[in-house]
């Protein structure tokens, strides 16, 4: 009978999705399970695991990780277990001191915390029962080699080795920008009756290899050190938290979730004026009858801000797991509670951890969720939710529901493409066997992975960095800019691997990858470099810099390298055998010309005879220590000038200043060209053409950009045009290669051009829609009345008002309602101002941060809508708006808000 129904209902199943099709039309689908079989890692055994952190401390392109173990009900304690990453092959590795404690571990964190250029590890350490003592957190320092410095209990490095607490979980991130990774640490106790709440700890890197533990005097609540109950909401129980610029200041906040019980879940922000973290928890993520015990930032709507899902305990009348949207500005806290997003946010699971990725890679992230059955639920399924996207108004749809038997109890996740494949691979653990989930999708979707490198002796692996890529991808209906954060912490004391993957769908070409480096000089400003019109399916290793700069090559691997903001790349597409370094310099000048040597293929397929470089730009390029390597060549053609037809262009090679030109076969992706063979040796690189092919339908006589204030005036003025309808202008804000058009003659009449004409021709055109201190370039080009475009020349301006002090302006309107404009001067010889604009009420209780971070020189402007940083409406009366610049200066204004 039970076999007649299940038949009974298939049958039914099938018609009705057959006619909800027909219906409703094909592009419905059901999301796909990416994964095949979820397997036992090799070696490791049934006993309690904790966390995976993921990170290649070996340097050879291969993703390794790390896996924390608990104790069981009896306090037995277990080794941890680290596993080795051989071309997608895994293999459980026994390094002394590292896999050798005896410890309960909740979490670990990977950081270069010396900055050497390889992965150090930290591990929390908790104490396994009542009475069984609080052992010293260990850390691990990575000598380079494939092993490590075990140094646990160690005074060389400070507090962060030798003190003893009941750590729970342990988290990297820069909180200060000094470009060295400091760590918080959530405790908790172990008391005769359970776990108690505990107290945490934040250890400053010194700089110099060593960690100094921060009071609460210095930080703030955050590491509350009393016992007085009125503030025992600042104590956890030794739950998750996550690392996060929420409110795009330039600098990183927490999320510390509260574990149970009277412990609250509290937002922190990183307060950079006075050096420690405000408690700025709106109410929306202190919502009752709930117990968040872990959480995760990433921004899953595509919106350039970090939204955050919290995992919920049961032990209240709500069950269910939270999605918070991020509507934040760097002066206004504001997060929305999402309730409507899909099953992520109804499934009634004890969650214990979960971790963002775009499994499926069509440009947005998707949510893997462990959950677990501590509460004496039977059969708790670990769960994937598919993110709809743009099209979808990025709600969310499960995939599957991964049970594992009665006594799955999940614990961490994280993701990582794993075998270099494009998509991403996860590993959960739990209690039993850590599981990994291969991603075997396949579904036609292509990929973009990044890893940063930093430069010198801060920051070396991009922590708290940002990647941000652009395309237009057809599964989104649009062009989309997703945006990764380089974290310490990504979950349930889990860390995904500190590579930001990105899916693009079947998208061919990416528009911008922009790396947005955390500042390591304690300034706000994020250094930007960025790269227009990239090729999709690679894995990109993204070195800081600025028009030169060295990358370190990693050997076997076919990865591409970009180097600062040259414009030019090289891709491995033939593996170097052994490990070197690759050098890029973009020159901004005529390299010359001793000559040509042969044809090559165009863009189009033609074949071109170069007789010309351009005047603008080359590109010198070398290598030290490689061999046996096949490189291709990418470079930037933005801003040439001449280029009436760039699908004639070759790129043309030399070995030296007094070497031919020879021409190489050559494709095109937008305004990069790259060498569609490779070359076995470098040297510089130019762009070539022949003049029959490229001359100027427009003979540009000058091009000035004149700066004011908050304005650009253009002035250009041409000798001759020829057939030439009229101009269009292109700017790019500072630090992004990304162009986009501001002005044309297309709805423009001051910019339409003469169609053809041998006299002097003068033209201007004023943009306004700029900010002081800012630095902008413009790009002329000009449009034939064949509708071919042509790049004339690109100019920099950076608007500014002569500025001799600071001076905090009157507000206006004043009285106002219901916003009020406030202008805040900087003057040129500031330096790293640090700027506090803050508003107060007639009592001096602090209503809204306005602004808090530093300013370029000029007028800057701001505006107050007379609420707090809440969001909420505050009452008629005048309100104080005080500035300061540390101890430089400080001046008030009065504002009279009315209703």
């Amino acid at each position: 009978m039970k076999i007649f129904f299940r038949r009974a209902f298939m049958q039914l199943h099938r018609y009705v999705l057959f006619l909800f099709i027909l219906l409703f039309g094909a592009q419905w689908t059901l999301a796909q399970d990416p994964f095949a079989t979820p397997v036992a890692l090799t070696g490791s055994d049934a006993n309690p695991n904790q966390a995976v952190v993921m990170g290649d401390y070996d340097n050879d392109g291969w993703i390794e990780f790390y896996i924390t173990r608990g104790n069981d009900s009896t306090g037995t304690k277990y080794t941890n277990y680290l596993y080795d990453n051989s071309g997608g092959t895994f293999s459980l590795v026994t390094i002394a001191g590292v896999t050798d404690k005896v410890d309960a571990s909740g979490s670990a964190s990977w950081a270069d915390i010396d900055n050497d250029g390889d992965l150090d590890l930290y591990v929390g350490a908790a104490e396994a029962g009542f009475g069984a003592g609080k052992p010293n957190n260990y850390l691990f320092i990575n000598d380079g080699a494939g092993s490590f410095t075990d140094a646990t209990g160690s005074a060389t490095y400070g507090a962060i080795t030798t003190d003893n607490e009941d750590s729970r979980h342990v988290g990297f991130g820069d909180y200060n920008n000094d470009g060295y990774p400091d760590v918080f640490v959530d405790n908790g106790n172990i008391s005769l009756f359970g776990q108690t709440k505990g107290n945490n700890s934040f250890y400053a890197n010194d700089g110099d290899g060593t960690y100094t533990r921060k009071t609460e005097a210095e930080l703030g609540y955050i590491v509350y050190e009393g016992s007085d109950q009125s503030l025992s909401q600042y104590r956890t129980f030794g739950s998750g938290f996550g690392w996060s610029d929420f409110d795009n200041d330039g600098y990183l906040d927490i999320f510390n979730f509260g574990g149970g019980g009277a412990a609250a879940n509290i937002l922190w922000e990183n307060n950079p004026g006075s050096g420690n973290f405000l408690e700025v928890t709106p109410g929306e993520m202190q919502p009752t009858q709930t117990s968040f015990i872990s959480g995760s930032w990433g921004d899953y709507d595509n919106d350039g801000d970090m939204d955050l899902y919290a995992c919920n305990m049961v032990d209240g009348s709500v069950h269910r797991n939270y999605l918070f949207r991020n509507n934040s500005t760097t002066s206004t806290v504001a997060f929305d509670s999402v309730t409507n997003a899909g099953p992520n946010v109804t499934d009634a699971y004890e969650s214990m951890s979960s971790a963002w990725g775009d499994y499926d890679n069509d440009g947005d992230l998707d949510l893997f969720v462990s959950n677990t059955n501590d509460n004496g639920q039977n059969n708790i399924p670990a769960t994937l939710y598919q993110n709809t996207g743009a099209t979808g108004g990025y709600t969310f749809t499960k995939v599957k529901d991964y049970t594992q038997g009665n006594n799955y109890s999940g614990r961490g996740v994280a993701w990582g493409d794993l075998d270099n494949d494009g998509d991403i691979d996860l590993i959960s653990c739990r209690w039993g066997n850590p599981l990994y989930y291969e991603n075997t999708l396949n579904n036609g979707n292509s990929f973009a992975i990044i890893k940063l490198r930093g430069t010198g002796t801060t920051n070396r692996h991009g922590m708290g960095s940002r990647v941000k890529l652009t395309a237009n991808i057809p599964e989104q209906g649009t062009t989309v800019t997703q945006m990764r954060e380089i974290s310490g912490q990504t979950g349930g004391g889990a860390q995904n691997s500190l590579r930001a993957h990105f899916g693009v769908g079947t998208a061919t070409q990416i528009s911008e990858i922009r790396a947005e480096w955390l500042n390591s000089s304690g300034s706000g400003t994020r250094t930007v470099n960025s790269y227009s019109d990239m090729p999709t399916g690679k894995i990109f290793i993204f070195t800081e810099g600025t028009t030169t700069g060295t990358a370190d090559v990693i050997a076997s691997q076919t990865f591409m390298y970009l180097i600062g903001s040259s414009g030019g790349s090289v891709e491995m597409a033939t593996a170097s055998t052994t490990a070197g370094t690759l050098t890029i310099t973009r020159s901004d000048s005529d390299p010359g010309s001793s000559g040509f040597s042969g044809s090559a293929t165009a863009p189009d397929a033609s074949t071109v005879t170069p007789n010309t470089v351009s005047p603008d730009k080359y590109w010198t390029m070398s290598e030290s220590g490689l061999t046996a390597y096949g490189a291709r060549v990418y470079i930037d053609i933005s801003g040439i000038a001449g280029v009436s037809n760039p699908d004639r262009l070759v790129i043309v090679q030399r070995a030296n200043s007094g070497s031919a030109w020879t021409p190489l076969n050559t494709s095109r992706i937008g305004n990069t060209l790259y060498t569609t063979g490779t070359v076995s040796s470098l040297g510089e690189f130019g762009i070539g053409s022949n003049t029959a092919d490229n001359s100027l339908p427009v003979e540009l006589a000058s091009f000035t950009a004149g700066a004011g204030d908050q304005m650009v005036e253009l002035k250009w003025s041409t000798a001759s045009e020829l057939e030439n309808a009229g101009f269009i202008i292109e700017r790019a804000e500072e630090g992004s290669d990304l162009f986009m058009e501001i002005a044309s003659y297309k709805t423009d009449n001051g910019l339409r051009g003469r169609i053809s004409s041998n006299s002097l021709t003068e033209y201007a055109y004023t943009d306004r829609g700029v900010e002081n201190g800012r630095t902008y370039r413009y790009r002329l080009s000009d449009e034939s009345i064949a509708g071919v475009r042509t790049q004339l020349a690109v100019r920099e301006a950076k608007p500014m008002v002569t500025i001799s002090d600071f001076r905090l302006r009157p507000n206006y309107p004043n009285p106002f309602n219901p916003s009020t404009t406030i202008t805040f001067d900087v003057p040129v010889n500031a330096g790293d101002a640090r700027v506090d604009l803050t508003v107060f009420n007639s009592l001096g209780e602090r209503i809204r941060v306005l602004y808090r971070g530093t300013l370029n020189p000029g007028s800057h402007r701001f505006e107050w809508n007379g609420t707090n940083r809440f969001g909420e409406q505050q009452a008629s009366g005048v309100y104080i708006l005080r500035a300061s610049v540390g101890n430089r200066y400080v001046q008030t204004i009065k504002m009279l808000l009315v209703k």
